[in-house]
């Protein structure tokens, strides 16, 4: 019903405009295979509706938002190699990948970023190599504060 409406009306804006019925059902396939991924952990209660993205950056609830422009992507690639003698990239890549394999099993930060092994990293892919990284340009953080001043 209207539920399977908003949802094609939400899934038409990624598709390329000549072959929207092919676009529509890969979209679908991959949302519901995330679904598939996540089991239990979330229950569509949990999941709510489409939302948009006024409702979630207004949302107490969550901790931070992080929107980009697709517009602002670089290649990360090219910006490891050219920034090489910069302290800051420093093994970048082996950092990145053991935050994103903590991120990906589930561990919580203790301070530490838990150190992950090369076999495990390399089984680590990164799909469509490093060409395209999308840059955040909005990071809106939600704290409480006791501080009355």
């Amino acid at each position: 019903g209207e539920l399977a409406h908003r949802l094609i009306k939400k899934f038409y804006r990624h598709t390329n405009r000549r072959d929207v019925a092919t676009g529509l059902t890969k979209q679908e396939r991959r949302q519901t295979r995330i679904r598939r991924q996540l089991g239990d952990h979330t229950s569509q209660e949990m999941m709510p509706d489409i939302v948009s993205p006024h409702e979630i950056e207004s949302s107490p609830e969550l901790h931070h938002v992080m929107r980009a422009l697709p517009c602002n992507a670089f290649n990360l690639a090219s910006f490891l190699s050219e920034n090489r003698s910069d302290p800051a990239v420093k093994n970048f890549m082996p950092k990145m990948k053991d935050h994103l394999l903590s991120q990906l099993y589930g561990y919580e930060y203790d301070g530490d970023e838990r150190s992950f092994t090369d076999d495990e990293r390399n089984d680590l892919r990164i799909i469509g190599g490093m060409n395209r990284v999308i840059e955040s340009t909005i990071l809106r953080i939600n704290y409480t504060t006791y501080d009355i001043r």
